[in-house]
């Protein structure tokens, strides 16, 4: 329901006045919101009644989006995602675990296969039409679309499902130490996974955050561990089912992440799409998680499930291999990629939702659901944090090498001092630009060389000097001389502006094609770290049962 809402920050940003620095706390508070709540969410649904909840999150997700569509001021779009956050933490987790709930452990990878499939087609569609959106009909768009799609679904829920409310909905019952350390610690965590590639992760704000993050995750093993209703069971633990598919979830979500992230960036940055142009190039990646989640679903109990995790894993690091050798020219390598990545992520997506409630019916299973849309949170902000960490050390290297080159190019021209230093210090201005996603931040204009009449006034002036330098002149023969040479002047003053404008075109030409170069290695120099850990990601199969056991309650 969020999918392609990243696209709309920038055009956002003219209406309220503000950075792009400022609009993008728009989507990051909602992924904020969402990772915060959704394990307190899940334990208030299933003593308040999981339909009733079901029904209040949707409620939520709506006038959110339709806050966010009306909102005058940036306050108010914070506000109004922080509301859609909430909704969506209770919408995900619970959607999967009213589908468990009426059917039998052995027919849950039918229904994994009917909402995976479902999510799939909306990430398939998502960004695709929420660019559409944004360029016909303007960012506020992309929220009031919901808002009739929502309302249907409002209205059909009564008749298709029973609205009961449980008693069991007590501050007794509602473990409130594990609620707020939970909120605080993934508060901590997500947010300064988040913000430490901008904020610097050596700064005290993020390592307060992580620290803060690591002390409260103590702080909350110790209070379940004691607590008569524990927001978390941690028996959950002790099933090797739910510890292998969560830790499957978190390498396929952190890998699609790194994919979903970096791709569209660098469509549009170095081959000059447009956001909704980069998400067509994408699609194909989107169809195949759509085919491949509801095949692996259904087919799942045919295969073993460590050939399953082997093939996901194996699938993600060929494609990073694909991803890694992209290059300003030609779509191929981007082409077989995507189509890998949605292949490895499907593959594993979907039995990973089964395997994980294997082992539980109940109470547990509820909670091992929305552990398990917690931890698919975490892996994708932790791609983030990752992604964005190596992108700007890498374009650190390049501004460097960029530097480097256009100053020894500089050094070959035979330039003026004054010209020398104004076009150094339009070279470093280009330089800073350099990957910041300004418009055209890789092209370098081309410094005009023209003959200004101070220029040939001067050059007239130094050309008299040396043939009247023995000779007495009456201002009649000067203004003559000067007639005379000044037209020779001006055409060897054109003549040698010429031929600086070559020079000073030929190096501008091969700094712009030294940055594409250099920031198209920023981006694919990533995936070409990462494939190791795609590769390590198979080892992850030794990790699940040969045999599963009896769901527990």
């Amino acid at each position: 329901m969020h999918a392609g809402y990243n696209d709309y920050d920038h055009r956002c940003a003219p209406a309220f006045n503000a950075s792009l620095t400022q609009v993008s706390w728009a989507v990051n508070l909602y992924m904020i919101v969402f990772a915060t709540t959704a394990l307190l969410a899940a334990r208030i649904a299933e003593l308040w009644g999981e339909n009733r909840a079901l029904f209040l999150g949707i409620v939520l997700f709506l006038g959110g989006s339709f806050a966010s569509g009306c909102a005058p001021t940036l306050a108010w779009l914070y506000v109004s995602r922080v509301v859609q956050g909430l909704g969506a933490a209770v919408i995900l987790p619970l959607g999967t675990i009213i589908g468990m709930q009426l059917v039998s452990p052995d027919r849950r990878n039918r229904v994994v296969a009917v909402l995976g499939g479902c999510q799939a087609l909306a990430t398939a569609v998502g960004p695709v039409v929420g660019g559409w959106i944004t360029e016909q009909w303007g960012w506020r768009w992309v929220f009031f679309v919901n808002v009739p799609l929502l309302a249907v679904v409002l209205l059909l829920i009564p008749v298709w499902m029973v609205l009961t409310t449980r008693s069991h909905l007590t501050l007794r019952a509602v473990d409130v130490p594990g609620a707020v350390l939970s909120m605080l610690m993934l508060l901590s965590l997500t947010l300064g996974l988040v913000k430490g590639p901008d904020w610097h992760w050596h700064s005290p704000a993020i390592i307060g955050l992580l620290l803060t993050a690591g002390v409260t995750f103590c702080a909350f093993i110790w209070v379940e561990r004691r607590v008569a209703h524990p927001m978390v069971d941690l028996g959950l633990f002790r099933s090797r089912n739910f510890n292998a598919a969560a830790g499957a979830m978190v390498g396929a979500c952190f890998f699609l992440a790194g994919f979903v992230i970096l791709v569209p960036t660098f469509l549009v940055r170095l081959h000059g799409l447009t956001e909704l142009q980069a998400a067509l190039h994408i699609l194909p990646y989107s169809g195949v998680v759509f085919t491949t989640t509801v095949v692996a679903s259904l087919g799942m109990k045919r295969v073993n499930p460590r050939i399953i995790v082997v093939g996901g894993f194996g699938s993600i690091a060929l494609a990073y291999w694909f991803l890694g050798r992209m290059g300003l020219t030609g779509y191929h390598n981007l082409l077989v990629g995507s189509i890998l990545v949605g292949l490895g992520f499907g593959v594993i997506a979907g039995p990973a939702m089964v395997w994980a409630a294997a082992d539980f019916t109940g109470s547990r299973l509820t909670v091992s659901q929305s552990v398990i849309n917690v931890l698919r949170q975490v892996g994708m902000v932790l791609a983030i944090a990752v992604c964005m960490s190596l992108f700007n050390a890498n374009l650190a290297t390049a501004k460097d090498r960029v530097q480097r080159y256009g100053d020894a190019q500089i050094d070959q021209c035979t330039l003026s001092p004054r010209l020398h230093q104004q076009f150094r210090n339009k070279l470093t201005t280009h330089i800073k630009r350099l990957g910041t996603g300004q418009a055209k931040s890789t092209q370098f204009k081309v410094p005009q060389i023209t003959v200004t009449a101070a220029m040939k006034h001067q050059a007239v002036a130094q050309v008299l000097a040396q043939k009247t330098q023995h000779v007495q002149l009456s201002p009649q023969q000067r203004q003559a001389v000067v007639r005379a040479i000044t037209p020779q002047v001006t055409a060897q003053l054109t003549v040698r502006a010429n031929r600086i404008q070559r020079q000073v075109t030929r190096v501008v030409r091969r700094v712009h094609q030294k940055a594409r170069t250099q920031l198209c290695a920023a981006f694919t120099r990533i995936y070409r770290l990462l494939l190791p850990v795609a590769f390590l990601g198979m080892g992850w199969a030794v990790l699940f049962p040969r045999h599963s056991r009896k769901a527990e309650q």
